[in-house]
């Protein structure tokens, strides 16, 4: 009897040919988890993302419904709307533009959408929720045709500016810096009010103790 015909060398060749199937078979399985793993992480990441437009969305145009059911879906309360693409679906998504001279927004936060609208529920809403009542957005204002300056708002610059009473006592309530400067400009939320004659939030801001 040759070695080839020996029972035991066989049966060694078989196990060893099962043996290498199986670690094949099991690579290719973890192949296929990272696969899909990859796959769920780009399937949740814009989702994500497309979420946060929705919740800025809802936002600015004073949707509750909407914006309380995404919250509690997991979005985060101080979502951000960034980058050109995400601006041009917001915008047309709203009836009108955001308030002011300074659109298209480059930058915005869910609060100060919602402040800048005088939507004093949903500014309620994402505070409850976490939301930074000092965080910062940023746009392009164009003051001439000669050129434009970058300038940044906070939810209570915007709501002090548009004349919000609700939305600036609000923000007050829940901490609102009153003296913060813009970055870019020196203008404080009651400078702003000052220009846009809101007597009743200028007296508002100094009994919080805004100073000129």
């Amino acid at each position: 009897m040759s070695l080839d015909d020996d029972p035991l060398q066989l049966c060694n060749r078989a196990i060893r040919r099962r043996n290498r199937r199986r670690r094949i078979a099991s690579l290719a399985r973890i192949g296929l988890c990272f696969i899909l793993m990859a796959v769920a992480i780009c399937l949740y990441s814009g989702r994500r993302a497309q979420y946060q437009i929705e919740l800025v969305d809802a936002a600015g145009q004073g949707n509750y419904a909407v914006a309380k059911n995404l919250i509690a879906r997991g979005v985060d309360p101080d979502s951000r709307l960034e980058g050109q693409d995400a601006i041009q679906k917001f915008l047309q998504r709203l009836d009108d533009a955001p308030p002011g001279d300074g659109t298209p927004l480059e930058d915005t936060t869910a609060l100060v959408a919602a402040a800048a609208n005088g939507h004093c529920d949903i500014v309620e809403l994402l505070l409850a929720k976490g939301a930074d009542v000092n965080a910062h957005c940023w746009y392009r204002e164009y003051k001439n045709t000669e050129g434009s300056c970058v300038v940044d708002a906070t939810a209570l610059r915007e709501a002090s500016e548009y004349g919000y009473i609700e939305v600036v006592g609000t923000l007050i309530r829940h901490g609102a810096n009153v003296n913060a400067p813009r970055f870019s400009k020196p203008d404080t939320a009651m400078q702003l009010a000052e220009s846009q004659h809101h007597s009743d939030i200028v007296k508002l801001l100094q009994l919080a103790g805004a100073k000129k």
